[in-house]
């Protein structure tokens, strides 16, 4: 799961995705994992290009197979911005992982560090790197995310979509994995979690200061597990269930749904809209001026791509409203609002996620479903969630397709006594992450404490501009302050004006 700003402008595309060594025993000192090495000077330099202006880069070698070092060793790439504050009164260094599978930090430095909460600014360098195969000097070649056509008007044959679109994704697996064999098989998270904590010695922490977005939950407690001495302070926002298979993480495709329940309330009038235009769109199309057309699918996928972005939720309103007018009105009127579903580009198809995304969870997840097995799951994710489902649901429980790497599970048993000091950030209608897996991560983690956001932003420290989440996020990471309970803050999203 990835985190991934979507905004309705022209020309937005939509596209998806945007969800080793040996694991010492919870509470366990961790020295039966290999160390980290020695603390290494990292060599930092300017970044190059414009939209890293003003932060410094370097690169961090590790081994390519952390239980067998004789295989060679990855350069991984590796960001930060200083802190801003007096250097007495720095604290260290607050590394992040934005989620995915499949981004680099690097990437998305910039606007991280941007929304950053000044309290945290001043006290932390922030710092990030591109995981194993997802940016820099270690990025996969040659791979691309598949393109899913969208079914035709009326009827849908859905195993004939399915199957297509299984073995489109195949291929293109195959072929990346072919193309970048060497470093395929070592994407595991299990073997991210020991990059993390040489990048933690690298930068001279003592104990490991991190903010887990989405996917980056998964590290974060997989490095609580693995290293529990090392912690100073692990704030995981957006949680992945810590108990889950690939068959389970399909069912996050119905979060979409959840978060649009959430538009819907705040904007009643859109919900009506949606249901007079969407029954419509089962037996016609609206034809458009660029020459496309406007079908249920591509209505769907729009709001797919809004459903979380509560900034956006005045403009997804009037998008839906032209989507009304488009389809039962006339004239002038009609024409004005065909024109505004060009603008916000109406897309024929969805990239399913790229390889990267399949080969991590794919290496994390022993489990394999076949293809009736998937088939019988998107149905079921289908009906669960019929605005967005019919997409979610099949794109993540395919995306094994054509894959044949060895698993290198992350650890799904807790003892019941885990005491980590974890903070959990989780939102209600969360449109990737579902609340409930925050409350498994909180079940796992017993001594952790939850702040539970009323609302459907996926990831909410700085990003959400939540004053509330904020504060108590910040309280945490600079001086290990955390709620006596689990707290809950109010949604900034604002109801339709009356």
């Amino acid at each position: 799961m990835v985190l991934v700003t979507v905004l309705l402008a022209p020309g937005g595309a939509v596209s998806a995705s945007g969800f080793g060594g040996g694991v010492s025993a919870p509470g366990s000192s961790g020295d039966s994992v290999a160390s980290a090495p020695a603390a290494a000077t990292l060599r930092w330099t300017a970044c190059e290009g414009p939209e890293l202006v003003g932060f410094q880069c370097a690169t961090l070698t590790v081994p390519l197979d952390w239980d067998d070092p004789s295989q060679g060793t990855l350069d991984l790439a590796v960001a930060r911005h200083r802190s801003t504050g007096p250097a007495g009164k720095r604290i260290g260094s607050l590394i992040f992982n934005p989620g995915g599978p499949g981004l680099s930090g690097v990437s998305v430095l910039p606007a991280i560090w941007t929304m950053l909460p000044s309290a945290a600014k001043a006290r932390f360098d922030l710092v990030t790197w591109a995981p194993r195969g997802m940016g820099g000097p270690s990025a996969l070649v040659d791979c691309v995310a598949v393109p899913m056509p969208l079914p035709a008007t009326g009827p849908v044959d859905w195993p004939t979509v399915y199957a297509e679109a299984r073995v489109a994704r195949a291929a293109a697996n195959a072929a990346c994995a072919e193309r970048n064999a060497t470093v395929v098989a070592h994407m595991g998270t299990m073997a991210v979690v020991r990059d993390l904590d040489a990048l933690r010695a690298a930068v001279g922490d003592p104990k490991l200061t991190y903010w887990g977005m989405s996917y980056g939950t998964r590290i974060g407690y997989a490095y609580a597990l693995t290293f529990p001495d090392r912690i100073r302070a692990i704030v995981l926002d957006g949680n992945i269930d810590p108990s889950s298979s690939i068959a389970d993480l399909a069912y996050s495709g119905t979060a979409k749904d959840t978060a649009l329940g959430y538009f819907f309330e705040l904007y009643p009038a859109a919900a009506a809209q949606y249901r007079r235009v969407h029954a419509a769109l089962d037996e016609r199309t609206v034809p458009l001026p660029s020459g496309g057309e406007m079908t249920r699918w591509n209505l769907d996928l729009l709001l797919d791509s809004a459903a979380g972005g509560e900034s956006g939720y005045a403009l997804l309103a009037k998008v839906i409203a032209a989507a009304e007018t488009a389809t039962f009105g006339s004239g002038t009127e009609a024409a004005d609002a065909a024109r505004l579903l060009d603008s916000v580009h109406l897309v024929e198809s969805i990239d399913m996620s790229g390889p990267s995304f399949a080969f991590v969870n794919c290496i994390d997840y022993a489990d394999r479903p076949t293809p009736a097995e998937q088939d019988a799951i998107a149905r079921s994710v289908r009906l669960r969630g019929p605005i967005a489902g019919w997409f979610e649901g099949f794109e993540i429980v395919s995306m094994c397709a054509g894959l044949d790497v060895p698993a290198d599970p992350v650890p799904i048993d807790f003892a019941s006594d885990w005491s980590a000091k974890l903070l959990l950030v989780g939102s209600t209608r969360d449109a990737a992450t579902p609340y409930e897996w925050t409350a498994n991560m909180a079940t796992a983690f017993r001594a952790s404490r939850v702040v539970t956001y009323v609302g459907a932003k996926h990831v909410v420290y700085g990003v959400g501009l939540s004053t509330c989440v904020n504060g108590y996020v910040s309280d945490y990471l600079i001086s290990l302050k955390r709620p006596a309970r689990d707290v809950s803050c109010p949604g900034v999203a604002k109801a339709a004006p009356r």
